[in-house]
């Protein structure tokens, strides 16, 4: 496993500024470090990469498609959109579909609170256990300075906070489960 581990330290040092090298990556708990912001930025960060983008950015701001040619010079006329459309009502309508299936973040089961992780050795899992409880009691310190959404379906992502677990919804209902933080693998 470590010759392993080295190996992909080695290809990652020469394309990641910073990524430990071959050697540093079995000193200490270097790969411990470097797996725990894996998995963070695999799954919180981005999993609120999708929030954002989907919820504080609309689809006409983000329209994949742009049937412009771009100007030729600083001084060209003025851009009217009645006659020269920057793009089309079918465009927008799969920038929509688009938003609402890639970049919507939607959970499934299980979610990044509810994950479990099939670690081999005893003292893994009880740190797993800890980190575990550690992102709860910051998830209910958050939720203390930008509560969830009062609609289950529909959040204001720039005053809300998307919640590791459903909050304030009766229990078993889908909508709720779906708005809390993903786990890495959807994504």
């Amino acid at each position: 496993m470590l010759a392993y581990t080295k190996l992909w330290a080695r290809y990652l040092n020469t394309h990641v500024r910073g990524f430990p090298g071959a050697e540093q990556i079995a000193q200490g708990d270097t790969l411990a470090r470097v797996m725990a912001i894996y998995m963070w930025n695999g799954s919180v960060s981005h999993g609120g990469d999708h929030w954002s983008f989907s919820n504080q950015i609309t689809a006409v701001e983000k329209c994949l498609r742009i049937r412009r040619k771009p100007p030729v010079t600083r001084d060209g006329r003025p851009v009217d959109n009645g006659t020269d459309p920057i793009f089309s009502p079918n465009d927008m309508q799969r920038a929509a579909l688009c938003q609402y299936m890639f970049f919507q973040a939607w959970a499934i089961e299980p979610n990044l609170a509810d994950t479990k992780y099939a670690l081999p050795i005893p003292g893994l899992l009880q740190a797993a256990a800890a980190f575990s409880d550690a992102l709860k009691k910051i998830n209910d310190e958050l939720l203390k300075f930008l509560p969830c959404s009062g609609s289950p379906i529909d959040p204001t992502a720039v005053t809300d906070c998307q919640p590791l677990e459903p909050v304030g919804i009766p229990v078993g209902s889908a909508i709720p489960y779906v708005r809390t933080i993903p786990q890495s693998i959807q994504y």
